[in-house]
């Protein structure tokens, strides 16, 4: 049986359509986890009404506690019977083939990933799609999804025992809490693969820009933390396949956005002292240093610190540079 967890919060607009795709499902033998993250709307109540109608829907309702927290509430209410789960967020829809495509291409993978498309508004913002060779290592399938920043749980069905064993769970970010699950479950899976799936696509993301650009964009301690935490995850990742020499590869990717974060603050003289001050600290947390892919690009970043005469700033990144 197949779980599908979903969070939803003040979606009173687009829950319905979430709801009736997944119940139009043409593979029928699973369930639906709804948490409703305290909703301040109708949506609680449109999933009441659904669950009326239907006996697989369970909906639970919980003091607001992020999209995390909802996730993991889901997580903590599987039937005791599933053998996969699978994640929607209650703003996008799914097509009808969807988890029969899981069914027909599972052949024991740990993970087994999707190919979807990316709605903004009523136009498709992206199709994505990611390609994997039968003969690539485990790792190198692990970086191929990096690499193609597709480490979203809704792309994938994921082994429940995996998830059990191991008490998998999402950490509390405000954002990338699917990359942080990804890479504390990728340590203990022993197969993925993704379905070539040309029709395109059983999963409609609905990427509404401007709330998401807000969302990563908001500057502050714990855009940071989070940052430093992700790339930790990373190098404890490389560490059990034991691929470090790997690192370096989504490390600098990181390292640059913190740069640039960084600047922004200073330079704007963005949060204040004592907040600055809990960012330079943090960085001490990064347990492997990022060497920069050439030179000319640590001079320019230098350069650019002690233009701003930012001295101390500047000695805790050589550090970690």
């Amino acid at each position: 049986m197949i779980s599908i967890i979903i969070p939803v919060y003040n979606v009173e607009q687009d829950i319905r359509r979430c709801l009736n795709s997944v119940l139009a499902q043409s593979y029928k033998k699973f369930e639906v986890i709804v948490v409703d993250d305290g909703s301040t709307d109708n949506s609680g109540a449109i999933c009441d009404e659904y669950a009326r109608k239907d006996k697989r829907i369970k909906v639970f309702h919980k003091e607001n506690g992020g999209l995390p927290s909802a996730r993991n509430y889901g997580l903590d209410h599987i039937d005791v019977q599933t053998d996969f789960v699978c994640f929607i967020d209650s703003d996008d829809y799914v097509e009808q083939f969807w988890l029969q495509d899981y069914v027909d291409n599972y052949n024991g993978e740990d993970v087994l990933f999707q190919n979807a498309h990316w709605w903004k508004g009523s136009k498709i913002m992206l199709e994505r799609k990611v390609a994997m060779d039968p003969s690539m290592s485990l790792f190198d399938k692990i970086k191929t999804l990096v690499e193609r920043n597709t480490l979203y749980v809704w792309s994938a069905m994921w082994n429940a025992d995996i998830i059990r064993q191991y008490n998998l769970r999402f950490p509390n970010y405000q954002y990338w809490e699917d990359v942080g699950f990804c890479f504390l479950y990728y340590k203990y899976c022993k197969s993925i693969n993704i379905i070539p799936n040309e029709r395109l696509h059983g999963y409609n993301y609905n990427y509404f820009y401007p709330i998401t650009e807000r969302k990563y964009n908001t500057v502050g301690v714990k855009w940071f933390d989070v940052k430093i935490d992700i790339l930790n995850q990373w190098w404890h990742l490389c560490q059990v396949y034991g691929q470090e020499q790997k690192y370096n590869n989504y490390g600098i990717g990181i390292m640059q956005d913190i740069y640039s974060k960084l600047l922004e603050v200073y330079k704007n003289n963005m949060l204040e002292s004592n907040e600055r001050g809990r960012i330079l600290s943090s960085i001490h947390r990064i347990e492997k240093k990022v060497v920069l892919p050439w030179i000319p690009l640590k001079v320019k970043i230098i350069s650019i610190f002690l233009s701003l005469k930012i001295s101390k700033l500047l000695s805790y990144l050589m550090k970690v540079v």
